[in-house]
């Protein structure tokens, strides 16, 4: 049972990893739209 728990644990580690990289891709690109925008303007 440990043993699953762990590997469960290791998962939802590598997901988190995931999504920091995303939400990390989701402000570079919101910062880049903004650079375009006031540029624009």
């Amino acid at each position: 049972k440990v043993e699953k728990f762990k590997e469960d644990i290791e998962k939802l580690e590598d997901e988190f990893k995931d999504l920091k990289t995303v939400i990390k891709g989701l402000e570079l690109r919101e910062k880049i739209f903004k650079s375009i925008i006031s540029e624009k303007i």
